[in-house]
């Protein structure tokens, strides 16, 4: 770290840190905060810092010191400033691109496409959180490359344990990701796409006989990358619940123009795990490997994670947002206040932090808040690994995002 005024506030932490560069970064990290510093976070290769400060002004609020031998491309204040108004008058000109004229320019062949019109996929795609911050060329590589693919609702696109041959970009429309309960021969145009449709609600993915959706995806959403990634079979089905369109990259275009770009957001997954205390001292390889099987989804405030008595099939992590751990009782069930702390109890065991409030004389059908999840906190572990009925019910307390990882995958995992 240097301060302001060109001088180094820790010279002898600095020395220390040049002699013991080649430690890995995972036990060396800490050895090199200051003193009066906390770690915050640990950037690896891709990662950009000071940016913040540049727009904002004033004092930087948090230093930056190596931890290894570190190459770095710096960029200037005004460089910086020039880049970031250009980009904002450019936004400001441009008319927002509708969904049909995104849908004409991928309906023509990749190899006719125009240079306007990948420009104008570039400006519709990078409005979508997946593509927000994707570097431009890459952006541009994959607006001339993928394809159109239209599917009708109740059509699986993607079924699990089938080799992973393309990805799927999201244009239009709403699918659901489910996990088959055994695996048999199945029609993916039907066998029971019916009664998965009808089981759907908005609050919670009900099990079908076949297979158990989890997961509700919009419009920007990719699926399909883990398994090329990993050069796998598919870890999970994906329904069309709508009418949908997708923008679609078969293996060879992904390995060329995305691999490299969801490599480094599975990096930054596998940082957000380190933190997560179920996960300190792991190695930086199993957590990337982890990163690549969970899927981040987002849920609004008083949405379900979890309910009481069903079988928590997936360990979820909190990556924003609050969530509160409740005690539901059954109908004529009462509550003392022995079996109130003795819930408690078990929930701080897994590590959460427990608000229990006088609770003699709880009535049935009620419910008793026995802990706040934030950042970085675990749902669902408990019952994923002595696979029993959930003992809680967890609701968002704000909107919240999630990554989530399967029971099987979890455990297979530990």
């Amino acid at each position: 770290s240097v301060s302001d005024s060109g001088s180094p506030p820790f010279p002898e932490r600095a020395q220390a840190g040049a002699a013991k560069g080649a430690r890995s970064l995972a036990s060396s990290a800490a050895q090199h905060v200051p003193a009066s510093h906390r770690e915050v976070r640990l950037l690896r290769h891709g990662d950009v810092l000071g940016e913040m400060n540049l727009l904002q002004g004033g004092v930087r609020s948090a230093s930056a010191t190596a931890v290894e031998t570190t190459r770095v491309l710096t960029l200037e204040r005004h460089a910086y400033v020039e880049m970031v108004n250009k980009t904002l008058m450019a936004l400001e000109t441009h008319q927002k691109v509708t969904l049909a004229e995104a849908l004409a320019c991928l309906a023509d062949p990749p190899a006719s496409r125009s240079d306007p019109d990948i420009r104008l996929l570039c400006r519709f795609f990078g409005e979508m959180a997946t593509f927000a911050c994707m570097p431009w060329q890459i952006l541009y590589e994959f607006c001339q490359a993928a394809e159109l693919e239209k599917s009708s609702a109740g059509r699986h696109v993607l079924l699990e344990d089938e080799p992973g041959e393309k990805l799927l970009v999201i244009v239009s429309g709403v699918v659901h990701l489910g996990k088959f309960r055994r695996r048999q021969d199945f029609n993916r145009d039907a066998g029971g796409v019916d009664n998965a449709i009808q089981s759907i609600n908005e609050d919670h993915l009900n099990p079908t006989e076949e297979i158990d959706y989890f997961l509700q995806l919009g419009s920007g959403a990719m699926v399909g990358e883990t398994a090329l990634l990993r050069n796998a079979n598919i870890n999970a089905s994906v329904l069309a619940f709508t009418e949908c369109n997708f923008a679609v990259l078969d293996r060879r275009s992904f390995q060329r123009i995305l691999k490299p770009e969801i490599s480094a957001r599975y990096a930054a997954i596998a940082d957000t795990l380190q933190v997560c205390s179920t996960f300190k001292g792991w190695s930086w390889t199993i957590l990337l490997r982890i990163a690549q099987l969970m899927i981040p989804s987002s849920l609004r405030k008083k949405s379900f994670v979890l309910k009481k008595g069903e079988p928590a099939r997936y360990v979820r992590v909190i990556s924003s947002g609050s969530v509160k751990l409740l005690y539901e009782l059954d109908e004529f069930e009462t509550l003392s206040a022995e079996e109130g702390n003795y819930q408690a109890s078990v929930v701080a065991q897994i590590g959460t932090r427990v608000h229990v409030p006088s609770i003699l004389g709880t009535r049935s059908g009620s419910s008793v808040e026995l802990a706040r999840l934030g950042q970085h906190e675990l749902i669902g572990e408990a019952s994923a690994l002595s696979e029993t009925p959930s003992r809680w019910t967890a609701v968002c307390e704000t909107d919240v995002e999630l990554l989530s990882i399967s029971q099987s995958d979890y455990v297979k995992r530990l």
